[in-house]
């Protein structure tokens, strides 16, 4: 085992961990708020005007509406258009709210709503009547909080640091330990034969001091 390699490893792997988990975590993206107005100047007696409003982008938001007219009218408020009931193919759809006769109103939404919103107006009066009216949508956007290209560069670096962790902890438990710390006791041959040579050089007789063969010493 190579305990610091081991340690170097859990470290990494922390790291990478924490990324991971901070991803995870990441709140969701702020509510925006977004308001459409509804401006309907003259409606003719016992007739009937429909307005398409989109306050947001968004497939769907909590709502606030508010409307006021200068004449008593039918108003309805729709998350589908509504289809005239004489039509063969005609399904009824039931108004968010409606008011049968009224010269304002508002209502606040329980939920998330489809958008767009279909406003019905209807005058059964006698008089022309002008609208006016306020959609507020409040909605969380579809885009992530971060930019694609923030989290794909996060979860990448967490991952390569999740991946180093973990060979890192492998080879530290795995790796056996010690195998650098300390020189070989083993002496090399060639070393081991230089000393037997200088050895036998050193047990060698002199030969140079003593006399050749047929020499005579001088007298």
């Amino acid at each position: 085992m190579r305990k610091g390699l081991l340690i170097v490893g859990i470290g990494v792997a922390i790291v990478g961990a924490t990324f991971i988990a901070t991803i995870i975590s990441l709140p969701p993206p702020p509510s925006q708020i977004s308001a459409a107005t509804l401006d309907v100047p003259y409606i003719l007696d016992n007739s009937t005007a429909t307005s398409e409003i989109a306050p947001a982008s968004a497939p769907s938001a909590n709502i606030y509406f508010s409307w006021v007219s200068d004449y008593p009218i039918a108003v309805s408020l729709y998350d589908r258009l509504p289809c005239v009931p004489q039509h063969p193919s005609c399904t009824p759809t039931a108004p968010l709210v409606s008011w049968v006769r009224n010269a304002s109103g508002n209502w606040t939404s329980s939920g998330g709503i489809d958008l767009p919103v279909y406003v019905v107006l209807t005058n059964n009066g006698s008089t022309p009547a002008t609208v006016s009216g306020t959609i507020v949508a409040t909605y969380v956007p579809s885009t992530p909080y971060l930019p694609t290209w923030s989290l794909i560069a996060l979860v990448t670096g967490a991952l390569v640091l999740l991946g180093i962790g973990g060979v890192a902890i492998f080879l530290g438990l795995f790796l056996r330990g010690g195998i650098y710390s300390r020189p070989s006791s083993t002496v090399p041959d060639s070393i081991a034969e230089d000393d037997r040579y200088l050895e036998e050089l050193d047990e060698e007789p002199e030969l140079a001091d003593d006399p050749a063969p047929g020499d005579e010493p001088d007298r």
